[in-house]
């Protein structure tokens, strides 16, 4: 029983951390369609919340697989 609600609750964040990932990356397209440079404060803020979202990603997909999926 743990072991399904910690799958569902893991399964869960990284939805929402796609979510987000997916959220930035819109406001730093219509920001760049604006005539925003790559280069400017916003978009590299932007570009860094979204790679922290990326790191849990990264860590956390792999683990979910080799948990749940094998």
């Amino acid at each position: 029983m743990m072991k399904k609600i910690k799958k569902q609750v893991l399964a869960c964040r990284l939805e929402i951390h796609w979510w987000l990932i997916m959220w930035y990356r819109k406001r730093m397209t219509k920001l760049f369609s604006c005539g925003e440079p790559l280069s400017s404060p916003r978009m590299l803020q932007l570009n860094n919340k979204a790679g922290r979202h990326h790191v849990f990603i990264m860590k956390n997909e792999k683990l979910f697989e080799d948990l749940y999926l094998s």
